[in-house]
Formats: C-alpha cells, structure tokens, sequence
C-alpha cells in the first residue's frame, strides 16, 4: 500500500469510535432521558445535540434506541425534539425519562426537559427570572416519535422567592426512602441549581404518578453554603452551582445509602489547597452520599462523605434504575476540550457518551490502613464501624465509598477469545505485549504490589521505540492514577496535559497479617477514547490522540528501585469490540419493489438498462448504480461536513489551476440534459459541480466497499469513486481531465488517503457474518460461485482461502486484509510444475482477449484499440522483443482473488510500477447520444486495451528456462479507485512457475500476458468463456 510519512508530520487522523456513541456529526454534550420501557423492551437514550457545528449552541436532542442496552441504533436523522415554541426557543437542555403519559397512560412514554426561554445562562452571570422551565414531551408510538405537550411548559421556572444561579436539568423516579421520612407515597422531582451569595443545592419537588405536568414544591433538598466542603486530594469541591443531579438509595446487603450524582459548577480543581488563590469555574462530576433527616426547613440529605465520580473529562452524569435488574446504571458526556474549534470541525464531531457503567456501594471489611494515607483522611471513604480481631486486639475498620464499574453487559463487545499472560513482571522492567492492529479494545490486570513507591502501568498507542506513546500508571508514591499524554503526538496545538485522580490500595487484616489489596485495572480503548477503572470504586475518562498508524503497540512497565516486588498476576486483551450502533439516518432506505439484485442472472434486466461492466466493478443494472449515488449525495448534502486536508489541496488546485478549473466546471456542464444522464430514477440531477464532488469523495473515504449496503438497500458497488465518475469522464473535458498528469498526481493522493483506511481494522466491519456483510450467506455464496468451476468442484470459502473461520471476520484484520487474501496451495495447484512446456494462468480471472501479430506501436486510443506494445511497456527496451507477438489479457472479478503468480518458470529481468491514469476512458466510451433515452455503452465493455497503455501498471518481464518461451511480459493494469500494484519480486530473482509475484490493493481489474513472435502457443481458453481461469491452472502449451 501507500507508503506512510513520518509520524512527526503526520497529521493526526481521528477514526469514528466503535463502542462509544457519538452524534452523527457536530456537537454532543450531556446524555439525557435514559430509560427503560417494559412493555417494549426497548431501552431509550437522548443527548444535546448541536448538529450544525463541533461548537456548542442551537441545542436539539438526538436519540438512541437498543433491546439489549449495548447495541443501539439511531432514531432518524434529524433531532427528536428541537426549539420550535417560546417557551423552549433558546434550546433543549437536559432531561428525563418516565414509562408513562403524563396522566399515568401505560400505552405512553414521556419525557421531561429544560425548555431554555433566554441566553446566556452561567452561574457567573446575573440569572434572569424564569429563563428556564419545564417542558414535557410524549410518545404514542413506543418512542418513535414525539409531541411536545399542550400543558407546557408545565413548570415556568424556579421558586418565586429566591434569586437562583441556575434552575434546569429535572429528574423524576420514586424514591422510597424519602416516602418512608414523609409518610405518603409519590414521585420525587427534582431540578439543579443553586442560590447566589448561599451555594449550590436542589429543588425538590412532589409528583403524582397520574399527573407529571403538576410538580408541587417541597424545598431545598441540600443545605451546602459556598466553601463548606474541603477540596484537598482525595475530595471534590461541590461549587456554587449544581447541573444533572440524580438520586438514589444504594445498597450492599442490609446496607443502604443515599446518594446524589451531580455535575459541579464554579468549584477549584481537584487537588487544590483551600486557601490558594486557585483557578474557579471547572465543571467536576461528583457524587455526595449521606442520609435523609427532616429538618425545620424541610426534608433534607445530609451530607456524610462525597468524592469524584471521574477523575477526567466525564461530565453530566445522567442514570436510571433498570425496573427488571435494579441496577443503577449511568451515562456521562466525554468532552473534547483538547482539540480547537478548527480541528473539531475538520474531524467533523466532537464529544462522545461513555460505556455505561453500574453504580452501587461499595464496602469492604477488616480494612486496617492503606499504602499511605490514614483512612480518615480520604473524605471520599465512611468508615462504618470498628472492632478488634483475634487476641491480638488488633483494631479493623469497615469502610464503605461509592462503587463503579463498567457494566457487565459490556461484555458482550467481546467477539473473540482474550490474549492472556501471566505472572510478568519480577526483574524485567517493560515488556511489549502486542503491536496491536486494533484501534478499539479492552484490557484488564491484576497486579501484585509488595512495596510502596514506584511505578506499574501501560504503555499504549506506542511506536517501536516508544518515542511516542500515552502511559497509564499507578503511582505508589503518590497514590494516584495517571494518564501521561505528553508524548501521544506532536501536534503544538493539541493539549496534552497529564490527567490523574487520588487512589490507594486497602491493607486488609488477614489471620493478623497484613495483606496488601491487589490493584485491578481496566482499560477500554476506542479510537481518540480512554476509560480507566480501578477496584471498582475509580473511573478515569480522556481522550488522547495518537494520530499515526504506527503507533499501534501495547506494553507494560515498571518503575522503580526493586522491581521484583512487584507482578502482573495476568493480563487478558480483548481486541476488536463490536460496534455498537448504526446510524439509520445515515441513508435513507428506499423501496423494496426497486430494488435490483445485481449479482445472479442477468436476464431479468431490461436491455436498456444493462451495462457492460466487466468484473462486477460496479453493477450490471445501472439503475443500482444512479440508486446509489443518489443515496449518497443525498445524505452528503444534508449533512455537510468539513473536507480532509487532502480534499482541500484538491479544491485548491482545481479553483488555483486555469485549465483543470475549465475541465472540472465543464465536464458536469457537458452531461446530457436528458434521460437517463440528467436525473436519477427519483428525478434529482445527481452531480452537479465539483464541490458536490469533493463532497461524496470527502464521505467514500472513510468507508469500506460494503457487500450490501443496507442504509441504501442496493447492490455492490464494488468501486464508489467509479460511479461517482462514470458520466463525467465520458465528457469531452472529463476526458482531458482524466488524461491530465497533474490531475492524475492529485487523484493519486486523494486515493493514497482511502488506501490508508482500507489498511485500518475499522475497514473491516463490513466483513460480518449477518446477511449484509460479506461473510452472510448471500454475500459467501455469490464469492463461492465465481471461485468453484461449475459442475467440477465446491470448495467452501475456508477450503479455498487461508482464514480463521471460528475468528472475528475470519481471522482478516482489515478491508486490504480480506481483499487480498491468499489461496490454498490445495485449492489452486500449479499445472504441470515439471513441465515447462505448460503455462501457468497468472491471475484468477476472465478471458478478455487473445490478439496475434500486435505491432510495437499503434493507436490503443480508437474504437478498435489495438495493442500498443511500446505504450504498454512504458517504453522500455525490452518491448522490442515482443513486436509481432501474442498477447492474452483477461479480467479479474471484484469477487476473486486479487494476487499474481509466475505464469513460468525462470528469472526476473524487469519489475517496476509504471505511474498512469486512474479514471480516464477513450473518447469513443463518451456518455452517448442524448436525443435517446438508452445509455450508450459499447465502449465500456472494450475499453480494456486502451488502459493497457494509460492505466497505473506493474511490469514484470521473465525469461523463462524453456527457450521456447524465452522472454515472457506480464502487466498488472491497476484502474479506478486505490489502483495500487504491489510487486513482491525483485529483478535478477529466480521464480518458480505458480510463485507468487505481487497483488492488486482494491482497484485492480485486468492483466496481459505478452509473447515473442514466433512462439507457437496453443489451448488457450475460449474468448466469450463466462467462468474464471483457475490461477496456476493450465492457460497455454508452447510448441517446438
């Protein structure tokens, strides 16, 4: 493929998470309304969405949908609920979930959200009366959709008698331990904010199940003045104003606890003094826990002990009680405030929802002290009780904190058996675990630690020297997690400040011995995503942008001065994690009855709508193909998004360059103005100018070819940038555009661009096994059919191709991967390997042509397109050997095999790659006669001799050991897309006849086997032969 440029200058190149959610594009922040509804099954989650730019503003809500509460799938594309009225006309802020109407209706879902009035709204800034309310919408249809209320907003806004910092973000559930403290039964709601010149609380409020629009006030729930809380280390400062506030009882056993989850405004950031003159104004996610006590201003949580939910850039927790599990289950926003405005907008979104985690508490026996510091220091532990063991009378403690942990269910991201290793580590200090090919995975450790100072961690995304890398540690001296960021990448402008919270270990009481708690990490890597957890009661969340494919690797180290004391007791690698959602927005489906299949027969098609593409390159009904793109530019228009730096320096050049700006203005002028040329079958002109070029390029290049893309419910198109520009470069100025080498140098890099991805194992999720991945059973079937000669064999994929059947996309780490795949020796064995008499067929494929007697030089570029030897042969002094001569070319399937192989026996004299065209076709191949209503395409089924000549080509020469033979020219005619040729010998090599020579990356369509005049061939297959030539299988005999 491509070569790769240094990682210093590369720039960094974001890939779409797999397990994370994010928006379709532009801005996500907090999660809102998650819920279960029991009568569907069906788990519903919203978030603020700002799908018009990577900048917060214009807040709407997306929506998510899922059976399982792991795989999810996009409601629409466009929000669910966005600002129409005046109540709610500065935005849609948090919210929440119920599983009824708003009058207790069971065949209803509602939610209840901030219904934003007037901007600006900031704790800092003067609050303006009743800027915020309450507003509830309400589905009909199991959340499909969803109308506002007629009752809204059903809460104008905050108390009367207060002057607030903030009033927003409501969450509504039961709550039974404060309807045991009141004596009655009812919903609780409650609303965030805070009260200026007091401090931060909560607006509580009464609901009845059968009325939600009626929210009768009952007081503040906290009492927290401004300062009252100590920061320090293993604290978290509570602010001036409260967002997102969630309540719950926890329990462990017999033990309950009540807690509050909140985003914190206006506070100092962790691990600041209480007295310094620190920065204020950060946002922390925190959690307060206590008890419920009735005061004389009401019910009230009294806060006991309180502590970070997340050490990084979690934000906004939002959570719900599963009604069937009752686990507490919370969602959080991961900002990205690393990255500016520019660079979020190139990208094209920024933020992400982080896995979903489990909340409960967490508490722990016979705890006699930790690493370093006292227990009753760290403000974030309660310690429960105390009691002496044994006759030593050794005094332990009960403590219990705040639990959290990823979700069980995550588990079922894991499609593939764990690496493991075990007991690493002693008097070794790093060690390389894998040269991960994964940009998506999970890891897990337990580690043994004896000692009190040091270093244990990872490092990941890393070079081969380390000389870029992120680190996560545990540092004993310090008691704190780390994520060291400084060497991620070396981009001035991307921030890279270490991100670290307060943890330690517990020293237990075991038989009077003391035992050191092991340390238990995780880590979940998605793309630019890290989520760190610690012993069930830590969680870390950053991004960290490594920005270059070659820093793939995952080792572990440790750092200290007796190394021996500590052990990594095992390790287990997940690789690959499933993605878990798709996007129905992404492209609308469209009508079954339209549909065309186009990989069985052909005779079904109407004559005027079949086309002569050879290889199924792009689809034998054309309809597929204007069906497809018309999808395409469909979903790109409505979703404009920032062009890649190499799409860019492609519009710069076209709008900067006089002549090739003339070429791509008229080549779209030049198509016909009537059927089938002007519209696709729904009527709509398709390209239109190049920026709408520029604008599906800039899409096709972070995709895979799908088998079936089941957003557009057509057929393969094997080669998208082929049908992006099949009509234009039938145009005269298409036509000199495509010849011209300046634009051939750009094409080059646009394509080397896409190569890179289809080298990513994100490339690779169109492999799957469901019926529209191209190991479902159509998908094999059709592969299986080209490949097995009829009526002679039936090999099943894993009999014909080297693969891991049992493995995730069987054992391919990526689309190059797959497409490239190599074929059993058993499957495809070499004609006749000891006599040299025999020709082998060098590649898998159709036979095109056999032409006799081909002149040195001719015109390739008319209708006839006879063979050119000299222009084939990029004008290398060998081709005089082969004027007068025979040349069989053939073409290869987008469903076959894609290497080459030594038709003979014999050594190497010439092997380069000659740079050419990528998209041009002659002149005679134009888009035909518009006063008919037929496409004309005699051309495109010839045109392959005239690529011969102008296509990017791999030349290889062989004198072969039977002198009958003497020289023998092989040409590996890359075209369309990546058109990459691979070539895996070297000149002067001695090859054995069936050896492999080189392979086509994605793109290659054709090959030509040239012979010296004179030499007397026979039993070549039959031109018009509808099945494959077997690779290594007889072609050709030669005759003394």
């Amino acid at each position: 493929m491509p070569g790769v440029t240094s990682i210093s200058s590369q720039p960094l190149r974001h890939i779409p998470p797999t397990y994370h959610l994010k928006a379709p594009s532009g801005w996500i922040n907090d999660p809102c309304a998650p819920g279960y509804d029991a009568v569907t099954g069906t788990y519903h989650l919203f978030y603020q969405w700002n799908p018009k730019s990577c900048d917060w503003g214009d807040i709407t809500w997306g929506h998510f949908t899922s059976q399982d509460g792991v795989f999810w799938k996009h409601n629409g594309h466009d929000p669910v609920l966005k600002p129409t009225l005046s109540y709610d006309k500065e935005g849609i802020f948090t919210g929440c979930f119920y599983p009824t109407g708003l009058q207790g209706e069971e065949s209803q879902l509602s939610i209840i959200y901030s219904s934003i009035e007037k901007l600006p709204i900031h704790w800092s800034l003067p609050y303006s009366h009743s800027c915020a309310g309450l507003s509830a919408a309400v589905s009909n249809d199991g959340g499909q959709s969803w109308q506002k209320s007629d009752l809204n907003p059903i809460l104008r806004g905050e108390p009367q008698d207060l002057t607030v910092t903030g009033f927003r973000d409501p969450y509504l559930a039961e709550w039974p331990a404060l309807d045991d403290l009141r004596g009655e039964a009812s919903l609780y709601g409650v609303v965030s904010g805070g009260v200026l010149n007091h401090g931060p609380t909560v607006f509580l409020y009464a609901v009845a199940p059968t009325d939600l629009s009626s929210w009768r006030y009952l007081g503040q729930l906290v009492n927290v003045p401004v300062g009252s809380c100590s920061v320090g280390r293993w604290g978290a400062d509570l602010g001036i104003n409260w967002e997102c506030v969630n309540f719950m009882t926890l329990r462990n056993g017999s033990e309950e606890c009540q807690v509050l989850t909140l985003g914190s405004e206006g506070g100092r950031r962790r691990g600041c003094s209480d007295d310094g003159e620190d920065e204020q104004g950060v946002q922390l996610p925190v959690w307060v826990a206590g008890g419920l006590e009735t005061t004389p201003k009401g019910v009230q949580l009294e806060h006991r002990f309180s502590g970070m939910l997340d050490h990084g850039c979690f934000y906004a927790p939002n959570t719900y009680q599963h009604p069937e599990t009752k686990k507490r289950i919370m969602w959080g926003w991961i900002k990205e405030e690393e990255l500016t405005l520019a660079r979020r907008e190139l990208k094209g979104w920024t933020g992400y929802l982080s896995v979903p985690r489990e909340l409960f508490l967490f508490s722990a026996k016979n705890v006699i002290g930790t690493l370093r510091t006292p227990l009753n220091e760290i403000v974030s532990i309660d310690v429960v009780s105390a009691k002496s063991t044994s006759s030593l009378k050794r005094r332990t403690k009960k403590v219990k904190t705040l639990g959290i942990r990823p979700l069980s269910d995550l588990r079922a991201l894991r499609r593939s058996k764990a690496a493991t290793w075990s007991h690493l580590g002693g008097q070794s200090g790093t060690g390389q675990l894998t040269d991960s090919a994964s940009t998506n995975w999970e890891l897990e450790a337990v580690v043994n630690i004896q000692r009190n100072q040091g270093r244990v961690g990872f490092f990941i995304q890393h070079n081969e020297d380390l000389s870029q890398r992120t680190s996560i540690f545990f540092s004993l001296d310090e008691e704190e997690i780390v994520v060291d960021r400084s060497l991620s990448n070396f981009e001035p402008d991307v921030q890279k400040h270490d991100v670290s919270g307060a943890f330690t270990l517990f020293m237990y009481d075991e038989d009077c011995s003391d035992s050191l708690e092991k340390l238990h990490l995780r880590v979940f890597c998605d793309g630019d995503v890290l989520e760190i957890f610690a012993n069930d009661r830590f969680a870390l969340s950053t991004v960290a942008y490594s920005g270059g494919q070659l820093c793939s690797g995952i080792s572990w180290f440790v750092e200290g001065q007796d190394l021996g004391s500590v052990q990594f007791e095992s390790i287990r690698l997940w690789e690959n994690l499933a993605k878990v959602t798709r996007f129905s927005s992404e492209l609308p489906l469209i009508d079954q009855d339209k549909m065309v299949v186009q990989h069985g027969e052909e005779h079904h098609i109407p004559h005027k709508h079949r086309i002569n593409k050879p290889g199924a390159w792009l689809p034998a009904d054309h309809r597929v193909h204007r069906e497809y793109l018309h999808r395409v530019t469909k979903y790109v228009d409505a979703h404009p998004q920032k062009l890649l730096p190499v799409l860019r320096e492609f519009k710069e050049f076209i709008e900067t360059t006089p002549r090739v700006y003339m070429y791509f203005v008229q080549m779209f002028d030049e198509i016909p103005q009537k059927p089938p040329y002007q519209f696709d079958p729904t009527g709509t002109k398709q390209i239109r100018d190049y920026e709408q070029m520029l604008g599906v390029l800039n899409h096709i290049l972070s995709r895979a070819p799908e088998w079936t893309d089941a957003a557009e419910s057509v057929g393969m198109v094997g080669v998208p940038m082929c049908a992006l520009f099949d009509y234009a470069m039938g145009t005269p100025s298409g036509y000199a555009a495509f010849l011209d080498p300046d634009v051939n140098r750009m094409l080059k890099k646009v394509l080397n661009e896409w190569g890179k991805y289809l080298l990513t194992p994100e490339s690779a999720e169109v492999l799957g096994d469901h019926e529209l991945g191209w190991f479902g059973k159509t998908a094999v079937g059709d592969l299986m059919q080209v490949a097995n000669a009829p009526n002679q064999t039936s090999f099943k994929f894993e009999d014909m191709y080297h693969c891991e059947p049992s493995a995730k996309y069987y054992g391919y780490k990526s689309w190059d991967d797959f497409f490239t795949r190599q074929v059993k020796d058993s499957a495809r064995p070499v004609a006749s390997p000891d006599d040299d008499s025999v020709i082998a067929n060098a590649c898998e494929s159709r036979v095109y042509n056999i032409e006799h007697d081909v002149k040195l030089r001719d015109k390739f570029f008319v209708k006839g397109q006879p063979y050119s030897v000299l222009d084939m042969m990029a004008h290398d002094p060998l081709a005089h050997h082969f004027a007068g001569g025979t040349i069989y070319q053939a073409f290869l399937s987008a469903l076959s095999y894609h290497r080459w192989h030594a038709p003979v026996s014999g050594t190497v004299r010439r092997a380069f790659v000659e740079e050419g065209t990528y998209f041009s076709e002659p002149l005679f191949e134009g888009v035909g006669d518009p006063t008919v209503s037929e496409i004309d395409t005699g051309g495109i089924g010839v045109a392959q001799g005239y690529l011969s000549a102008l296509a990017t080509r791999a030349i290889i020469v062989f004198e072969a050991d039977n002198p009958d033979l003497g020289l023998v020219g092989f040409i590996g005619i890359g075209m369309d897309e990546v058109s990459t040729c691979d070539i895996t010998v070297k000149e002067g090599q001695r090859v054995e006849k069936g050896q492999e020579t080189g392979m086509f990356h994605f793109g290659g369509s054709s090959h030509c086997l040239i012979f010296r005049k004179g030499v007397k061939l026979e039993g070549f297959p039959e031109v018009g032969r509808k099945e494959n030539v077997p690779v290594r299988g007889k072609l050709a005999v030669v005759k003394k």
